[in-house]
């Protein structure tokens, strides 16, 4: 229904204002956010493509409306998969916001966040590595280690520490996260169960079964009770703690555990499904 709606005002805004005008791109964009909610990311492309371009023409390629819609593409060539135009985008709007709004804006360091995660996909490492770096340090001034911002920048470089195989650095981060999240958010939300989720993954790393067992339970139980027994996140808790369980030489426990995950997956997600096979 607000897709076709939407349709509808971009064609009567297109043949009452032309299509340049601010409100048939704003129209433009609304549309874009509808098919982005669907991951119909093909046809939010090219609506993002018709906005950016638009924008540069009547705004110039400075215009803060203008970078909006460069980021906003960027991010759909990200869930497209198609990290090297993301990249391109992404350090253009970056080095834009910097110069004109100055390295310590909110806008630039989610610029910054965002080729970082880029950089992250690409397998670059060390490079996403600089860049959260500086994110986090920047918005922990700007922002306050409290803030949700920064506890997401934080995470985000532990997981990176983690690819890098640097797991004590990427535990002292994560107990912070994990922390912190209780502390603000409480030990029910969905973001300090992934925290725990992420330190429990850490221990494994480290060897650490037991410590990651206790998580893994916990992030279990209250998956189950906040989501589900059928939610693909409970499932996923349940095949990390038969993991650990295996770690610990806990075969039948694991594969207790192992059995009813299969079998809800088949019921849930279909015998197909990768997380099933």
């Amino acid at each position: 229904k607000g897709e076709k709606f939407q349709v509808e005002v971009i064609k009567k805004n297109q043949q009452l204002l032309g299509p340049s005008h601010p409100d048939t791109l704003t129209s433009m964009e609304n549309l874009a956010l509808i098919y982005w909610s669907q991951d119909k990311w093909n046809k939010t492309e090219i609506l993002q493509i018709q906005v950016m371009d638009q924008r540069k023409e009547l705004l110039g390629p400075d215009h803060p409306d203008t970078l909006l819609a460069m980021a906003n593409l960027a991010a759909t060539y990200q869930n497209l998969g198609r990290y090297s135009e993301a990249e391109r985008l992404e350090i253009q709007v970056m080095n834009k916001r910097k110069e004109l709004l100055g390295p310590d804006h909110l806008y630039t360091l989610e610029a910054t966040a965002n080729l970082a995660a880029t950089y992250w996909n690409l397998g670059r490492y060390s490079e996403a590595e600089t860049l959260e770096i500086l994110v986090m340090e920047k918005l922990k001034e700007v922002l306050g280690i409290d803030h949700p911002h920064t506890l997401n920048a934080m995470a985000n470089l532990a997981a990176t520490y983690c690819d890098l195989c640097r797991y004590s650095e990427a535990e002292t981060l994560e107990i912070q996260v994990m922390d912190k999240r209780m502390e603000v958010l409480g030990k029910d939300h969905p973001d300090t169960l992934n925290a725990m989720a992420n330190l429990a993954a850490t221990y494994r790393n480290l060897c650490k079964y037991s410590a990651a067992e206790t998580l893994h339970i916990q992030v279990m139980d209250k998956s189950k009770e906040i989501l589900g027994t059928d939610h693909p996140d409970t499932l996923n808790a349940m095949a990390n703690l038969a993991a650990t369980y295996r770690n610990l030489g806990r075969y039948s426990e694991a594969e207790t555990l192992d059995i009813q995950v299969m079998v809800k997956r088949k019921e849930v997600l279909g015998t197909d499904h990768p997380h099933t096979l």
